[in-house]
């Protein structure tokens, strides 16, 4: 998975990329060099639930916040 840790911001689009081989340390300390954090609780799942933030009264449920999921299984094929 250490070939899937990138994370790219992208300024015009408000947006982050994070490939899902990163750990959460590494997310974390990139976007905070860049004046950013995170507002999920660090978890695909709990975003695909609908999870509610640390702080859901400011920054609403996790699901708000991702604009995209990309999957890509073991033949190549994106979903």
């Amino acid at each position: 998975m250490k070939t899937f840790n990138g994370i790219m911001l992208d300024k015009e689009e408000g947006s982050v990329i994070i490939g899902s081989g990163s750990h959460l340390g590494e997310v974390y300390a990139e976007l905070r060099k860049k004046g950013l954090e995170v507002t999920g609780r660090g978890r695909a799942r709990w975003a695909w639930e609908g999870g509610l933030s640390y702080l859901p009264e400011i920054h609403g449920f996790v699901a708000d916040e991702v604009a995209n999921f990309e999957v890509i299984l073991a033949f190549h094929y994106v979903v």
